[in-house]
């Protein structure tokens, strides 16, 4: 197969903003221990740096530091260890870490995310596909996305035969399709390539697509290597081929599946350009590896050239090996045939099982569908008690403040008044004391008056008496 499937699989938090802030304002609004606040705060700087191994037994004291905190936040936490062992190369753990996220918070689509990517990485293409669509049925923008899920339907599709290779391939193409309109990449216009190879073969437009992913992106190496591999596999154009092989075999940095790829190039240049051949080589399957995302998977036949002796005994054990691919293939084609006879023979009991097999199947889905509804409504009503308590506790908290804060208004108004009533009766006082000694002046003003008015009126008499009686002569 050309070439193993290799993708990315973590959604770094560093692109991602918005989700990073949430995790911080969370923290801030939560009221957590500072212990957890610091662990978490420390293994997100520690993520973001790529220094995942450090980052895990910080990220793992935060989840078991904030159970006291809400839910989102607890689930934002084993997120981030999530990545963090993902990034150390502990899948496994990383695995464990992004679905208890989700037992605790399911509404996280970073993780749903996370998780499809590290699924599809592992090669559980099952559970990939469940949660890449539970992260695109909510963030129906996300291209890289829909590609992934498209890897991951195509590469469910490689042992399944039928209806069911059928539905996955479309589902695939329906996916890839979406992410061109969002984002046309050349990733996805390569991934549409493959998706149409294996749906038509050569009468597909596999051969557009990895053209266009061309356009798009020149160098781009998976596309480059699927062209020269059709040309030569699809179209037996060897010319066209090579020079496909050598301009991927010229690009910087140089693949790391080149060596394969030039002993295939060396191959087909003594096919096309024989006079120039300096020696013979022996014939080779493009079976190449690389890196890189996905590139056609093909069987070309290999052509004979001349060896040298010392490449006979090669050549030979390379022919066997051939030859027993066909025969295995033939015996392969055989089955295949008489299971169509009886299934053809059968077709009506088979329809009839299959009614049965699909009843029963959606009704298993409508029940899995119900547990899952019912864990989904549990966890919401554990997040709103979560969030009333902590609400509640905020509000306690205001409350009580607003309380202090009124008997101090009210000790501040109290003391003004007292201060108030102590002036006004000081002021009273000096009056009523100002008021008796006017009224004493006065008293002491009327009495002198009184004393000055019989001392007076006695001097008056007094000189009435003394007054000399006139005589008469």
């Amino acid at each position: 197969m050309i070439p193993p499937f290799l993708m990315l699989t973590i959604k770094k938090q560093a692109a991602n903003p918005i989700l990073l802030l949430a995790v911080v304002s969370g923290l801030l609004l939560s009221g957590c221990k500072p212990a957890g606040q610091r662990d978490l705060m420390k293994g997100e700087q520690l993520v973001n740096e790529g220094r995942f191994a450090d980052a895990v037994p910080k990220l793992k004291d935060a989840t078991e530091e904030l159970t006291r905190d809400p839910l989102s936040i607890q689930a934002r936490a084993y997120n981030l260890l999530g990545v963090a062992y993902q990034g150390a190369g502990d899948p496994k753990m990383a695995i464990e870490s992004y679905k208890n996220a989700l037992k605790l918070d399911n509404s996280l689509l970073i993780t749903h995310y996370n998780l499809g990517a590290i699924y599809l990485d592992q090669g559980n293409y099952s559970e990939s596909i469940k949660s890449l669509t539970a992260y695109t049925k909510e963030n129906s923008k996300d291209a890289d996305a829909y590609v992934k899920l498209a890897t991951a339907h195509l590469r469910a599709s490689t042992p399944l035969t039928g209806t069911s290779k059928t539905d996955q391939l479309n589902g695939a193409k329906k996916d890839l399709e979406w992410a061109i309109h969002l984002a046309p990449t050349a990733e996805a216009f390569n991934t549409l390539g493959m998706v149409e190879l294996q749906r038509s073969g050569v009468s597909g437009d596999a051969l557009k697509h990895f053209n266009e992913a061309l356009q798009k992106t020149p160098n781009y190496a998976p596309a480059l290597l699927n062209v020269a591999i059709y040309y030569q596999t699809y179209l037996n154009d060897h010319k066209q081929a090579l020079e496909k092989y050598n301009a991927y075999l010229a690009l910087s940095p140089r693949p790391a599946n080149a060596a394969d790829v030039e002993k295939l190039a060396k191959q087909l240049e003594a096919e096309v350009n024989p006079k120039t051949a300096a020696v013979a080589v022996n014939p080779v399957t493009p079976t190449v590896k690389t890196n890189a995302p996905d590139v056609a998977v093909v069987t070309p036949t290999p052509t004979q050239v001349t060896p040298t002796p010392a490449q006979l005994s090669a050549i030979e054990a390379n022919n066997k090996a051939i030859v027993e691919t066909k025969r295995q293939q033939a015996e392969r084609d055989a089955e295949t045939a008489r299971r169509k006879l009886q299934a053809d023979a059968d077709a009506k009991k088979l329809a009839d099982a299959r009614a049965i097999a699909l009843a029963d199947a959606a009704k298993a889905a409508a029940a899995n569908q119900t547990a899952i509804d019912k864990q989904n409504e549990a966890a919401r009503l554990a997040k709103i008690q979560a969030d009333k308590i902590e609400t509640d506790r905020l509000a306690k908290i205001k409350a009580e403040q607003d309380k202090q804060a009124e008997i101090d208004r009210v000790a501040k108004l109290n003391e003004a008044s007292r201060q108030a009533e102590a002036v006004r009766l000081a002021k009273v006082k000096a009056d009523e004391i100002a008021r008796q000694k006017a009224d004493a002046d006065q008293k002491m003003r009327a009495q002198r008056m009184a004393e000055q008015q019989a001392a007076l009126t006695a001097a008056t008499n007094a000189a009435k008496t003394n007054v000399p009686t006139p005589t008469t002569t």
